[in-house]
């Protein structure tokens, strides 16, 4: 972890990686758009349009790459831990006894729920959500069971 203190009996279980998938998948999308609109005539209607559509796209690439290179999610037998950023490091800390739901959400034709988006809903606080992170299936398999554990040893 990136100079973030644990605590003394707390072990690191996982970090979560964002998927490459996406910003390529945008890279793709920015190229066809602009393909697309050199290929009408210079001044048409379609060719304004298209190049309209490819500044919001621009700034999501550029928002993925930012996510996927700069964003730290680890998950310990504690805490949620998620960093922003390098240089200006925004933490925020969520305990596991503070988390009250975790929403899912996939791809219809994700089978492998490789590609999954998590929204963790906390105690008193606004949600966290987590897009387009690999191996979706076992973060939310090890969420929920520390969940459900921290629940029946509150009981």
């Amino acid at each position: 972890m990136k100079n973030i203190p644990l605590l003394p009996n707390e072990k690191v279980l996982e970090k979560i990686r964002f998927a490459k998938r996406i910003f390529l998948i945008d890279i793709v999308l920015l190229l066809a758009t602009f393909s697309l609109a050199q290929q009408f005539q210079r001044y048409s209607l379609v060719s304004f349009l298209l190049i309209f559509l490819f500044f919001p796209l621009l700034i999501k690439a550029l928002l993925d790459f930012y996510r996927i290179n700069f964003h730290y999610v680890y998950i310990t037998n504690e805490r949620l831990i998620y960093q922003k950023g390098l240089i200006f490091k925004r933490l925020r800390i969520i305990n596991l006894s503070e988390i009250t739901e975790i929403l899912i959400r996939t791809n219809f034709l994700d089978f492998n729920k490789i590609l999954t988006t998590y929204k963790i809903i906390v105690f008193n606080n606004k949600p966290l959500v987590l897009k387009s992170i690999l191996n979706g299936d076992r973060v939310g398999k090890l969420l929920s069971s520390k969940i459900m554990l921290q629940n029946n040893q509150s009981q």
